[in-house]
């Protein structure tokens, strides 16, 4: 962070070196203008390809995974518990996304807010309908996923697996 802070200082003073220049209010030959020059397109360049934070790439997701992978958040777990009996082991029903609906925002919130699961694979499961949302689902799990998801406006469906 130093460093990009001390180019740009640098930077602003030749540019406005080579401003005063055009406008003579300083007189400067030939050569300093041209190393203002060159000095203002190597900050450009050490911008471009050193200073300047890199994008991360993006990590493909592998939709079978996370269907395997992502639990009920614990307060909806504990709710599911205490409305009904036997909800401990694992079920074997699927939970499939079939539409997102008229709002994949929405679709992906509701999603967010059921599953502890970040944005970019949310956003990667709601895009990828119709995709199994979870495998192993229980009976209880899989009617209030379906019933939480379908208030949104999405088209779930609950199978055996």
């Amino acid at each position: 962070m130093k460093r990009a802070l001390a180019a740009v200082i640098f930077a602003a003073i030749l540019f406005i070196l080579l401003v005063l220049q055009v406008y003579g209010v300083i007189r400067l030959d030939g050569i300093e203008s041209m190393l203002i020059t060159a000095g203002l397109s190597v900050l450009f360049h050490l911008y471009l390809y050193h200073i300047r934070e890199p994008k991360k790439p993006q990590i493909p997701v592998d939709l079978a995974v996370v269907a395997r992978l992502i639990e009920l958040k614990d307060g909806i777990k504990r709710r599911l518990r205490q409305t009904t009996v036997g909800m401990a082991g694992q079920g074997n029903l699927d939970i499939t996304l079939v539409d997102p609906g008229p709002s994949k925002t929405q679709t992906i919130k509701r999603f967010r807010q059921l599953y502890d699961i970040g944005l970019a694979n949310a956003a990667a499961v709601v895009d990828a309908a119709p995709v199994v949302i979870r495998a192993g689902a229980s009976r209880a799990e899989a009617d209030y996923v379906a019933g939480y998801l379908t208030q949104a406006g999405a088209k779930v469906e609950v199978t055996q697996a």
